[in-house]
């Protein structure tokens, strides 16, 4: 079993990055965490939502789940690997530091699963 902490993220397609961002950040709170024009992330307490250029095929949309070390997101790797899960990206760190990868569950939804330093 996978120890995981509980759920991290959405990341949505939407048409401009930086006005989705705005968006949630004047309407509910959320506080801008990154932004590019082909990915930004918002923050409210330990949820966040991830935007998605449409146009930008290397992220697709799905959700993450948070495990609590680089270490667990290897094992976790190498568990749904030997239960025949459908991996889509091997373990890589992201530009914030965080560590994951991405695979299909059962009914084809794409998860990340994700360690993310920069959550207390």
């Amino acid at each position: 079993m996978i120890n995981v902490t509980g759920t991290g993220h959405i990341a949505i397609k939407v048409e401009n990055v930086k006005k989705a961002a705005e968006f949630y950040e004047k309407n509910f709170g959320f506080e801008i965490k990154y932004l590019a024009e082909d990915w930004g992330i918002v923050r409210k307490g330990k949820y966040d939502i991830a935007f998605i250029n449409k146009n930008n095929e290397h992220h697709p949309p799905h959700f993450g789940l948070r495990v609590d070390s680089k270490n667990e997101v290897d094992r976790a790797y190498e568990y749904l690997i030997n239960g025949k899960v459908k991996i889509l990206r091997e373990p890589k760190e992201h530009r914030d530091k965080s560590y994951s990868f991405y695979f299909e569950d059962l009914d084809g939804n794409i998860v990340e699963l994700i360690y993310d330093p920069n959550i207390e």
